[in-house]
C-alpha cells in the first residue's frame, strides 16, 4: 500500500516536471534530432529509452560528450534537469536527477531560465533502477 501511494507521488511529481520541460525547452538550444536508430525505437524517457541514452553515454569518450543544459525545474525534494547530448553516436535528450553534488547545487537553487543554454563538463552520469523503471542522474558536473 505505501509502495503505491509512493509510486502515485512520484508519478504527480515526474508528470509535474515534463510539464515544467516543455515550457522551459520550447527555447532549447537548436534542434537534436536522434540518429541512434535503437533509441528512435523507444519512447521519450521510458525505461528502454533512458537505459539505452545511458548505454550511449558510457560508450562514448568523455572528451567526445557534449552536454547542455535545456532546463531545470525542482521542487523541495527533488531537481531535474533536462539535458541535450552529443556523443559519436548521436544526438539525444533526456531527464536527469540531480544528486547533491556541490557544485550543482546552483542549478536547484535557480529560479527561471538562467542555466538553459549552459554546457557542463566532466560529467558523471549513472542509471538507477527500481525494478520497472529506469531513471537517468547526473551525479556531478562543472557547469561552464
Amino acid at each position: 500500500m505505501v509502495y503505491r501511494s509512493l509510486h502515485k507521488k512520484i508519478s504527480v511529481a515526474h508528470l509535474f516536471f515534463i510539464g515544467m520541460f516543455s515550457l522551459l525547452s520550447s527555447c532549447g538550444s537548436g534542434t537534436c534530432e536522434p540518429s541512434n536508430q535503437q533509441l528512435l525505437q523507444y519512447e521519450y524517457n521510458t525505461d528502454a529509452y533512458n537505459v539505452e541514452l545511458f548505454r550511449m553515454i558510457s560508450t562514448t569518450d568523455s572528451a567526445q560528450l557534449g552536454v547542455s543544459i535545456l532546463g531545470v525545474a525542482h521542487s523541495d525534494s527533488q531537481c531535474v534537469a533536462q539535458l541535450q547530448l552529443v556523443t559519436d553516436q548521436g544526438c539525444a535528450k533526456g531527464y536527469f536527477e540531480i544528486e547533491s553534488a556541490e557544485n550543482l547545487k546552483p542549478l536547484c537553487e535557480a529560479t527561471g531560465d538562467e542555466w538553459n543554454g549552459k554546457s557542463l563538463t566532466n560529467c558523471r552520469f549513472e542509471p538507477r533502477s527500481d525494478g520497472s523503471n529506469t531513471t537517468l542522474h547526473l551525479l556531478d558536473a562543472t557547469i561552464e
